[in-house]
C-alpha cells in the first residue's frame, strides 16, 4: 500500500523536545520529498512532574479530545510526563486505538520507538574523556529517574565504566531533573562527600545540569577544565554560549523530523519496523573536557544579535503588559474576548479558534468538566482566519473550517483550563512553511491566569449578590424585609429629603388576614401575601421603593410631584387587588422637614387604621 496523504497526531508534553519545530519542518520536508500531502495535528500540553496534580490534570485534559478513528497515525512525545498521567491518559489511548504508534524517546509495551542514540553517544564521551583525556575517576549527574531517556543515559554510563573496569560505588551516579538547580545541588554534595576533592570528569544528562554544576564549582574556588572535566547533552544554545563552552551531543532536530515520517510511513504500510529505531547523536567537543573551542563564537555578533532580540522582546513584553492591563479591568467575558481579539499575534497565523464553555460567561450557574467541555455547551469565543475577525455562532461550523484544506497544514490544540476543571481550547492553525507557535506559548499562561482571576470576580460578585439578596429580601414574597428597611430604605429616604424632594410614604395591611389564615390556612394566606407584594411593587415608579414590614403590613414610598399621585397610586393599587378577591387598606402620609421615615410610617399607619376602621368599625384592624 502506498501512502499518498497521512494525517497525523503529535501529542507532545512540553517544547524541548522533539515537538520543536524543526522537527516539525523535517516532518513537512520529508512529505513533499515522498509526495505526501501531511496534515498534523499537534495537542500540546504543558504539564510536568514538578507542577501540582491538579494543574497537570487540566493541562492533559486536551488528550481527550483525539479521536484515533480521524489520524493515520499517532506520534507520542510524552516521556517527561508523569507517570500516573501516563497511565490515566496515554495508555487508555493506546489500548483504543487501531492505527500505528510511534513513541518518542520512551518505551511502551507493544508500540514502535523513535530517538536518539543515547547509549552510543554516552559512550563515545567516556570514551574520548579515558583515551583523550586520560580521566580515570568520573560521576554522574542525572536526570528524573522515572523519565525513559534519563534511564537510557544512565545504564550507558554504568556499562561504559564497565568496560574499564570502573566501579559504579567509586564513580557513582547522582539522580536529579533535567534543570539547573539539580546541577548546582549534586555538584556541592559531591564536593561536600569528597571533601573538595573532584573526579576528573563529571558526565551530565544534559547542558542545563552541567551549568548548574559548573556555577557550583566556581562558587568554590575551581575551575574547568583545569580541576576537572564536564560533559552536557542535547546541545542547546547555552553550551555553546557560556564560558567555558560545554562539549556535549546534539541532534539535527530537522532530520530526526524526516526519519519520523519515514517511519510512520512504513508503519501505515504495514512494512516491518525494527522496535526502536535509532538517530545517531553528533559529538560536538569543545572547552569544557579540555578540547578548545569547536570554533570561534563571534561574540561581537552574538552581542549584536542579544541586542536586536532586547529590542524584540521589550516590544512583545510591552505589548502583552498592555493588554493584560486592558484584560484587569474587565467585569466580564464578553469584553475579555472583545479585548483579546487585539492581540496581534491573532493577524498573523492562518486561523484561530478560541472556544469556551459558555457557562464561562455565567458564573455559577453551572460546573466545569475535568474531562472536556461538553458539546452542548461549547460555544465560539472568538475566531480569526487570515487576519480577520469572523463572527460564526457555530461551534461545528468554525471546526469544519479548521480541518477543511487542510494539506501541508499543523494545527495546535491545548486546553484552556481553571486547575482542573476544563473551561476551553485554542486551535491555531499555521501552513507547514510559518510556524509561530511560540509567540503564543509564552502568552498562553497569562490570558489564562487573567481569565480565571476575571472568573473568580464574577463568581464572588455573584455570590455576594445572591447573599446580599438573602440578607435584604423577605424570603416568601421577594421584595425587601425589615433589614433593608432600616440599612437602606432610610437612608435614601433622607437623601431625597435633603434634595428638597416630597416624599409619599405608604402603608398598606391587608384587611381580614388572620380570619382568612384560620379559616383557608397559611398556603392562601401566603398567596394573599405574595399577591399584594407583587402588586404594590409592580405599580410601584422606579424611583421608588418597598418593603415587607411585618407579618401582613408594607410600606413604600416615592418622590411626588403633588399629592394627587400618592392618592392615585394607592386607588391603583386598592383596585388590582380587589380585582383578585384581596383586600387591603393603605394610608398615606407625606414627608416634613425635620421628621424621620419611621414617624412617617408612624403617621401613614395612623391613616391606615382610621380607613379600616371606616370599612369595619372598632374591631381592632381585623386582622
Amino acid at each position: 500500500m502506498s501512502v499518498e496523504s497521512i494525517n497525523i497526531a503529535l501529542l507532545t508534553e512540553g517544547w524541548t523536545r522533539f515537538s520543536l519545530m524543526s522537527s516539525l519542518k523535517g516532518m513537512f520536508a520529508r512529505a513533499k520529498e515522498r509526495g505526501i500531502e501531511l496534515f498534523v495535528t499537534q495537542f500540546c500540553s504543558f504539564g510536568e512532574a514538578a507542577r501540582e496534580a491538579v494543574f497537570n490534570q487540566g493541562e492533559y485534559s486536551v488528550y481527550n479530545l483525539v479521536d484515533t478513528s480521524y489520524f493515520d497515525a499517532i506520534i507520542l512525545d510524552v516521556s517527561d510526563m508523569p507517570n500516573s498521567e501516563i497511565d490515566t491518559r496515554i495508555f487508555p489511548l493506546i489500548r483504543k486505538a487501531n492505527i500505528p504508534i510511534l513513541a518518542l524517546d520512551s518505551k511502551f509495551p507493544g508500540i514502535h520507538s523513535f530517538g536518539q542514540n543515547n547509549k552510543k553517544s554516552i559512550e563515545e564521551m567516556v570514551d574520548h574523556l579515558y583515551n583523550k583525556h586520560k580521566v580515570r575517576s568520573f560521576a554522574f549527574f542525572g536526570g528524573p529517574s522515572a523519565n525513559f531517556e534519563a534511564n537510557a543515559r544512565a545504564r550507558a554510563y554504568a556499562d561504559s565504566l564497565a568496560r574499564f573496569d570502573l566501579s559504579l560505588i567509586d564513580n557513582p551516579i547522582y539522580a536529579g531533573n533535567f534543570e539547573y538547580d539539580s546541577g548546582f545541588r549534586n555538584m556541592e554534595k559531591l564536593i561536600n562527600e569528597r571533601e573538595g576533592k573532584l573526579p576528573g570528569a563529571i558526565v551530565c544528562a544534559n547542558d542545563r545540569i552541567a551549568i548548574g554544576a559548573l556555577e557550583a564549582a566556581k562558587k568554590h574556588g575551581y575551575k574547568c577544565p583545569e580541576d576537572f572535566r564536564i560533559t552536557g547533552f542535547d546541545n542547546y544554545g547555552q553550551a555553546e554560549r557560556y564560558s567555558p563552552q560545554i562539549t556535549t551531543v546534539g541532534i539535527d532536530r530537522f532530520q530526526a523530523g524526516k526519519k519520523m515520517i519515514d517511519v510512520a510511513c512504513d508503519l501505515i504500510e504495514g512494512k516491518d519496523v525494527p522496535e526502536f529505531t535509532y538517530i545517531d547523536g553528533e559529538m560536538v567537543y569543545r572547552e569544557s573536557c579540555g578540547c578548545g573551542s569547536e570554533a570561534a563564537l563571534d561574540y561581537r555578533k552574538y552581542a549584536m544579535d542579544s541586542v536586536l532580540s532586547d529590542f524584540k522582546n521589550d516590544y512583545k513584553v510591552n505589548r502583552m503588559t498592555s493588554l493584560i492591563a486592558n484584560l484587569s479591568l474587565l467585569n466580564n467575558f464578553e469584553g475579555y474576548f472583545k479585548t483579546l481579539a487585539d492581540y496581534p499575534y491573532f493577524k498573523e497565523v492562518e486561523s484561530v479558534l478560541v472556544s469556551v464553555d459558555k457557562g464561562l460567561f455565567r458564573p455559577g450557574t453551572s460546573s466545569f468538566s475535568s474531562k472536556r467541555v461538553p458539546i452542548d455547551r461549547e460555544v465560539v469565543a472568538l475566531y480569526f482566519k487570515n487576519g480577520q475577525q469572523e463572527h460564526v455562532d457555530s461551534i461545528k461550523e468554525v471546526k469544519k473550517r479548521q480541518v477543511k484544506d487542510c494539506k501541508n497544514k499543523v494545527a495546535f490544540v491545548s486546553a484552556l483550563h481553571f486547575g482542573k476543571d476544563v473551561v476551553g481550547y485554542i486551535i491555531v492553525r499555521e501552513n507547514s512553511d510559518k510556524i509561530l507557535l511560540p509567540d503564543f506559548v509564552d502568552a498562553r499562561s497569562r490570558f489564562i491566569f487573567q481569565a480565571e482571576s476575571l472568573y473568580r470576580t464574577m463568581k464572588y460578585s455573584e455570590l455576594s449578590k445572591t447573599l446580599s439578596e438573602l440578607y435584604n429580601n423577605d424570603q416568601l414574597t421577594g421584595i425587601h424585609n425589615r433589614i433593608f428597611f432600616d440599612e437602606e430604605m432610610v437612608p435614601a429616604f433622607d437623601r431625597l429629603v435633603k434634595k428638597k424632594k416630597r416624599c409619599a410614604v405608604f402603608f398598606i395591611d391587608a384587611d381580614n388576614f388572620k380570619n382568612i389564615n384560620d379559616t383557608y390556612g397559611h398556603n392562601r394566606g401566603d398567596l394573599i401575601l405574595k399577591t399584594i407584594a407583587k402588586t404594590i411593587d409592580k405599580n410601584l415608579p422606579d424611583s421608588g421603593d418597598t418593603c415587607r414590614f411585618g407579618g401582613d403590613e408594607f410600606v413604600a414610598y416615592f418622590p411626588v410631584a403633588d399629592d394627587d399621585e400618592a392618592y392615585a397610586y394607592a386607588k391603583k393599587v386598592e383596585k388590582a387587588l380587589l380585582e383578585k378577591d384581596i383586600s387591603v387598606s393603605i394610608g398615606v402620609a407625606f414627608s416634613e422637614n425635620g421628621t424621620s421615615l419611621s414617624e412617617i410610617v408612624n403617621n401613614a399607619d395612623k391613616e391606615m387604621y382610621k380607613i379600616k376602621f371606616k370599612k369595619y368599625g372598632d374591631r381592632r384592624r381585623n386582622h
